[in-house]
């Protein structure tokens, strides 16, 4: 009877001492944190990977984007000799420096045809860019238009 007891305590003792040291639901341990930010980590860079690919698409585009304007003038670029480029770390942003340019062409290129495929390309901004007076105009790009 005594050796039931002191079994019955000792079994007690490991289920106060389990419930108080246990790991609450919901929470991660070091050693999941360490595995989740592994996989964070890898995850992260994967998709940095990717968008440098897309940089360098998105530097190809602005190239046949740039002949596509001489060839076929886009009405807001009408009789200027615009210089398109890519600005970013990631190339997401189009510049285009003119002579003529002002707010409201800028504004109709990042709304027209070419800066919808712009959007669409993944670019996120239009900086325009007046070599005459030194203006700078800045237009988010969205697919929509």
């Amino acid at each position: 009877m005594r050796q039931l007891g002191f079994v019955a305590a000792l079994v007690l003792m490991l289920c106060v001492i389990t419930f108080f040291t246990r790991r609450p639901f919901g929470t991660l341990s070091n050693s999941q944190t360490g595995e989740t930010d592994k996989y964070t980590s890898a995850i992260n860079a994967a998709k940095g990977a990717s968008k440098f690919v897309d940089a360098a698409k998105r530097r190809t585009w602005i190239q046949t984007l740039q002949t596509a304007v001489y060839d076929h003038p886009d009405p807001s670029l009408a009789g200027d000799n615009a210089a398109l480029s890519v600005e970013g770390e990631m190339a997401e942003v189009l510049v285009i420096a003119s002579n003529v340019i002002d707010s409201s062409r800028c504004t109709a290129f990042a709304h027209g045809e070419n800066g919808i495929a712009a959007a669409k390309e993944g670019f996120t901004e239009l900086r325009c860019s007046n070599r005459t007076n030194g203006a700078v105009y800045e237009v988010p790009l969205s697919p929509a238009g």
